[in-house]
């Protein structure tokens, strides 16, 4: 991270109501930040000494730890209330549990984006992404495929039309039934028997003239 973005979120907290009344903590705080660039070389011997100069006598590595914990609980605190809706996290590691990978963590102190900033930026830059567009020749294609497939359907429609045109009659008594070209029955009507004197030509009375 930005070290100008570290310094500027550590001092927020250093100024802030949680910590106005804890001099010690505060004062660690300080001393981890001055030690931010050499957080590997940095020692518990060296923070009693510059925690309590007047005590490194009776002071212990145990000591450190104690005000080390102290100091991560009023962090923890401090964004759980004041500092909730700061964009940057400092966490204190436990530099006497080995990590994932089986070594002991070496820095003293670490700052990392809150989670919701992160997602933020994520989220936005996501939104900023163009828009895939189209081609213009995959748009002919799929306009060509559809006219293709709406063809396909009306010359099926036309050839089923076809079909069910009436071809033969079949009379049974006074019922003359109506068949397709494939035999296929398309309905009856009633027959009018021929009643018109011998030798006369045209339809039947009252029946007109069909042609299948």
């Amino acid at each position: 991270m930005d070290a100008t973005g570290i310094h500027d979120q550590i001092d927020r907290i250093l100024r802030s109501q949680s910590f106005a009344s804890k001099g010690q903590l505060r004062k660690l705080l300080e001393i981890l930040l001055q030690n931010m660039d050499s957080q590997t070389t940095l020692t518990p011997n060296r923070v009693i000494k510059e925690l309590w100069p007047v005590e490194t006598r009776t002071k212990r590595s145990a000591d450190v730890a104690t005000e080390m914990n102290r100091l991560r609980h009023a962090l923890e605190s401090y964004y759980n209330g004041e500092g909730k809706s700061d964009p940057i996290t400092v966490i204190l590691p436990n530099r006497s549990v080995p990590g994932p990978d089986g070594m002991l963590e070496k820095r003293w102190i670490v700052a990392k984006p809150r989670e919701g900033e992160t997602a933020g930026l994520r989220r936005a830059s996501e939104d900023q992404r163009p828009i895939p567009q189209v081609s213009a020749c995959r748009s002919l294609k799929l306009a060509a495929a559809i006219a293709g497939i709406g063809i396909v359907g009306y010359a099926a429609i036309r050839v089923l039309a076809v079909h069910d045109q009436p071809k033969f009659g079949r009379l049974d008594g006074s019922t003359l039934t109506i068949m397709n070209a494939e035999g296929k029955e398309l309905g009856e009507r009633p027959f009018l028997r021929d009643s018109r004197p011998t030798g006369t030509t045209g339809p039947p009375y009252g029946q007109k003239s069909q042609t299948y």
